[in-house]
């Protein structure tokens, strides 16, 4: 059995945003949220007064994976988001540059 802290499992796992949107429940609820949000058995914890009781190494480890996961998939969208801003930023100065070209190659053909 693992036991942990309340406000251990809430600080592990605040960047979730389920816990964010129940800020206004006590540190018990909110844990029960988030390992409702897990999608974690009933039967594999229990809550004491200032703790999870988890009945098996196992359920922590698959809380963690679940967790590395999430910070995981945050970091691709960012980064997609990230890389789609320079290309994009990239285009516009590309396009900029000929579209200048351009009207420089028109002004000369009219004078000619």
């Amino acid at each position: 059995a693992v036991r942990v802290k309340f406000r251990e499992v809430l600080s592990s796992f605040g960047s979730i945003q389920v816990l964010r949107e129940s800020g206004h429940m006590n540190e018990r609820m909110r844990c029960r949220v988030l390992l409702d949000f897990l999608d974690i058995s009933e039967s594999g914890y229990i809550f004491g007064r200032t703790m999870v009781f988890f009945k098996h190494q196992d359920t922590m480890l698959h809380i963690h994976n679940l967790l590395n996961s999430f910070r995981v998939d945050s970091a691709v969208c960012i980064q997609a988001a990230a890389r789609a801003c320079l290309s994009r930023r990239r285009f516009l100065r590309a396009r900029a540059l000929v579209l200048r070209l351009q009207g420089h190659v028109r002004a000369k053909q009219a004078h000619r």
